[in-house]
């Protein structure tokens, strides 16, 4: 976001899985005119309204899931949500189907075992630093693919 402000500048942003708000907070700084976080996990609401007060920006949260749902926004980011099947499914799905409704949906991907192979557009890679903690090596080559409408 912060290297591409044109591709959410003036826009309205979903942030799907948003975690720490570390996406919808680069949204909001590259000139977003609306964002909203989603995330269903209970300690994200806290850790996102510490990093949007540290950097001085708002983000509406939303504690809550909005696939299925039909969102009034221009652009949808997701992060790494192909690593568990039902959730690649229905993200796809609904992704998918956003797409078709004209919404741009972008998704961070570090090749995953359920990420898509076909129906996406390879929109650039990125040398994503990580912990062994919970990868298998301290940088990952993570892509940035666009879904394409059914």
């Amino acid at each position: 976001m912060l290297d591409h402000p044109e591709l959410v500048a003036g826009l309205r942003v979903a942030d799907f899985g948003t975690g720490s708000g570390l996406v919808a907070i680069a949204a909001v700084k590259a000139g977003a005119s609306r964002v909203v976080a989603y995330d269903v996990d209970p300690f994200c609401e806290g850790a996102v309204r510490l990093n949007t007060a540290l950097n001085g920006v708002t983000v509406e949260f939303e504690a809550r899931s909005p696939l299925g749902e039909s969102l009034e926004v221009d652009l949808i980011l997701a992060g790494d949500v192909f690593y568990q099947r039902q959730m690649a499914e229905r993200f796809l799905v609904w992704g998918r189907a956003m797409a078709g409704r004209g919404i741009r949906v972008l998704a961070g991907d570090p090749g995953r075992l359920y990420s898509p192979q076909a129906g996406v557009r390879d929109r650039g890679a990125h040398d994503v630093p990580t912990s062994t903690a919970i990868e298998d090596r301290v940088l990952m080559k993570t892509w940035i693919i666009e879904l394409l409408p059914e």
